[in-house]
């Protein structure tokens, strides 16, 4: 196209021809063709980012050539809702720069030609962890990088069991009171507790020997089986609920905190210890 009279702008291409004239007047012959590309002393630096605001800014920039200048995100992290963006580089001044772009120490660069910045992001996503009954976890709230997995485990206090858990688990593993979500996606868990039925299991005297099967139990449990072992010098006589097995029959449908006691006599005659009779402690009596 010819070149047209007044400004013309920087990147625009022309095909022209010349001639010049000499002293006297006579003129040339028409040159061949020329492209005629217009430049200046400036050279080009574009800059391209999903998130945030940048220096230099998003979009095409001009400076002047050999210019050193910053580069920094200036709000940094970006956060929308559940979601939120850093610099992949780990944080403000730290770009992916493209191709003809010196970088020196700071965030500071040189421009010496036409350039460009893309601004590399990674993702974050929140974990809300929360707890329903008498309990904790052991992950607090916060931010995750994506694509990492978060492990939580739920431990319920004494007088607990944890249930299940509950929120936005699709796609994680469960094992029990142990969840590993991958966190593909912002995501809320809440593991879920509730009061279980105690079972205590004493020895009277005390002395005498060892009770095993107590603890916390689902109400309604069927799985509740106590057994008494004596120690020498000992013989089991009944359960404070009148069984006069050592290992008790299985505890059916319990849906009260329960207390056993194992008593046990003394096989050593005439040694003063102290005995139980009828679940009373503290009676004393002497096996003849």
């Amino acid at each position: 196209m010819p070149v047209p009279k007044g400004w013309l702008a920087v990147g625009s291409n022309y095909t022209c021809n010349v001639r010049y004239s000499d002293a006297y007047g006579a003129w040339s012959p028409w040159s061949p063709a020329y492209n005629l590309l217009v430049s200046t002393n400036q050279a080009k630096l574009t800059v391209t980012t999903p998130y945030g605001q940048t220096v230099p800014a998003a979009g095409t920039n001009w400076f002047d050539y050999s210019t050193v200048t910053m580069r920094w995100v200036m709000n940094s992290p970006v956060t929308s809702g559940t979601t939120q963006y850093v610099p992949a580089a780990g944080g403000p001044g730290a770009a992916a720069c493209r191709p003809a772009v010196k970088r020196s120490t700071r965030g500071l660069f040189s421009i010496t030609n036409h350039s460009s910045i893309s601004w590399l992001w990674k993702t974050n996503y929140w974990l809300d962890t929360a707890t329903v009954g008498t309990g904790t976890v052991n992950v607090p709230d916060g931010w995750w990088p994506k694509g990492s997995n978060a492990q939580i485990t739920a431990t319920a206090d004494a007088l607990s069991l944890f249930t299940r858990w509950s929120g936005q688990t699709n796609g994680c593993t469960i094992k029990s009171n142990v969840i590993t979500a991958p966190m593909t996606s912002p995501r809320a868990i809440t593991a879920n507790f509730m009061r279980g039925v105690v079972v205590t299991a004493a020895t009277n005297p005390p002395a005498a020997g060892t009770v095993t099967g107590g603890g916390v139990f689902m109400p309604g449990s069927n799985k509740v089986a106590l057994v008494a072992k004596t120690n020498a010098g000992w013989r089991f006589d009944k359960w404070s609920d009148g069984s006069t097995n050592a290992t008790h029959a299985t505890l059916l449908n319990l849906n009260n905190d329960t207390n056993f006691v194992a008593r046990f006599h003394s096989t050593r005659h005439g040694d003063g210890q102290s005995r139980s009779d009828n679940g009373r402690h503290g009676d004393r009596r002497r096996d003849l």
